[in-house]
């Protein structure tokens, strides 16, 4: 079984790895299955007004 189970996307705050290319990327190579896992730091999220670009939801 090929698989990769730590996989961080551009939603990750150490990542610029966009989703779709990871979903076409573990296609291509035949994977078996990927898990998708985020780090979120919420200091470096804000954008260059000062805003927070995400809803959060707890």
């Amino acid at each position: 079984m090929y698989t990769d189970y730590h996989v961080h996307t551009e939603f990750s705050d150490d990542s610029v790895y966009p989703l779709e290319d990871v979903i076409k990327d573990a296609i291509r190579m035949n994977m078996d299955e990927i898990c998708i896992i985020g780090h979120m730091d919420l200091i470096t999220r804000y954008d260059e007004n000062g805003v927070y670009p995400f809803e959060i939801i707890c």
